[in-house]
């Protein structure tokens, strides 16, 4: 109350305390949100530093050999190779040549070597199929542009982000 008996209005009065906490309160939320977005950031990188990269093709010159390459800049961890000939799936490169010349077909010598469950290093070829002899390869590549041949390889990388690939086309995929 003032001299006359007559209530004093209350002064609004900025409390130093309260300034001091308020902004330390805002401080540190704005740095917890940084060092948030600054660990996504980071996960990020490390998952792009160990990328791998499937490709794979035929060559038919002289010889035919289906090469698979790690092109990316991290181990490719191989989870399933299926292959397709005219839309039906078949389990290796004997019935491979099977469904392309018969079960009567003449005897010839390929070498194969495993790609399913597979880790293929940065820069590693893998040649899936070869056929050494050039008359065979030459009948094993023209039969192959009859068909639709197609390979299909599901593979991850050591944080098990995984795709999938029919040769240059690479896709995300969950690898089931």
């Amino acid at each position: 109350m003032n001299e006359s008996g007559q209530k004093k209005p209350k002064e609004f009065r900025v409390q130093t305390e309260l300034i001091v906490a308020s902004s330390a309160i805002f401080v540190s939320l704005a740095t917890l949100f940084v060092y948030v977005y600054q660990a996504k950031i980071m996960q990020s990188q490390l998952h792009a530093s160990v990328w791998p990269y499937l490709e794979w093709g035929t060559t038919n010159y002289q010889k035919f050999e289906i090469i698979v390459q790690n092109k990316g800049i991290g181990p490719a961890l191989v989870k399933n190779v299926q292959m397709k000939i005219d839309g039906k799936k078949i389990s290796g490169y004997a019935e491979l040549l099977d469904s392309l010349f018969g079960k009567k077909r003449q005897k010839y010598f390929f070498i194969t070597s495993y790609l399913n469950r597979r880790v293929l290093a940065a820069g590693e070829i893998v040649k899936p199929i070869q056929v050494e002899d050039s008359l065979f390869a030459t009948k094993i590549d023209s039969a192959l542009r009859i068909h639709n041949f197609e390979l299909e390889i599901c593979y991850c990388s050591i944080y098990n982000d995984c795709w999938k690939t029919n040769g240059l086309e690479v896709v995300e995929s969950d690898c089931k």
